[in-house]
């Protein structure tokens, strides 16, 4: 059996060595409420981008987008997404939000999908969230169906990294609620 010399057996050690950090996004203030018609929102689970849709962190680099192995989300995104919209929309509107499936006994006035085709960094210094939302009232006698697109891009801070990325995915999510508020639940 040979053995590795002393220097790289310890260079291979503190490269392998602990766990990948995991990031949750911080919770934001929402802002000020925008009025809606409805009283109880559903929103559906998200719909993720097969490069955005597994728990490593992704960073756009020379035109792909790679995963940084030592940075993982604290939640798996389309969960965590679909969760912080809810949250974000109840913050908004003063509805009684949930996701799906609807954790309450009686029915939601409407229902709010949202499928992403960007979710990362964009090679530009900006978070980005790009897709379309689509609203479906529960009675069509209370509103009409919606759907609109969006495009948020939210710059990343002066200390780039997994921190300023989660910040920025925050504000991001924030913004899309405000969206969906203003244009989609009026």
């Amino acid at each position: 059996m040979r053995f590795l010399p002393p220097l790289l057996f310890v260079a291979l050690i503190s490269c392998a060595g602990g766990e990948p950090i995991r990031y949750q996004t911080p919770r934001l203030d929402p802002g000020p409420t925008i009025s809606t018609r409805y009283n109880a929102i559903e929103v559906r689970e998200v719909s993720m981008p097969v490069f955005s849709a597994s728990e490593e962190i992704t960073v756009a680099a020379d035109g792909g987008v790679q995963a940084d192995p030592g940075a993982l989300w604290a939640d798996e995104p389309s969960r965590a997404m679909t969760l912080d919209v809810a949250r974000a929309l109840t913050g908004i509107t003063g509805a009684i939000v949930g996701p799906a499936p609807w954790p309450f006994r009686s029915f939601p006035d409407v229902a709010v999908d949202i499928r992403m085709e960007s979710f990362g960094t964009n090679g530009a210094g900006a978070f980005r969230l790009s897709g379309q939302y689509f609203v479906a009232p529960d009675d069509p006698t209370k509103g009409r169906n919606r759907a609109g697109l969006f495009d948020i891009a939210v710059p990343l801070n002066e200390a780039p990294g997994v921190a300023a990325i989660s910040q920025a995915r925050a504000q991001a999510t924030v913004e899309l609620a405000r969206l969906i508020a203003s244009e989609g639940l009026r």
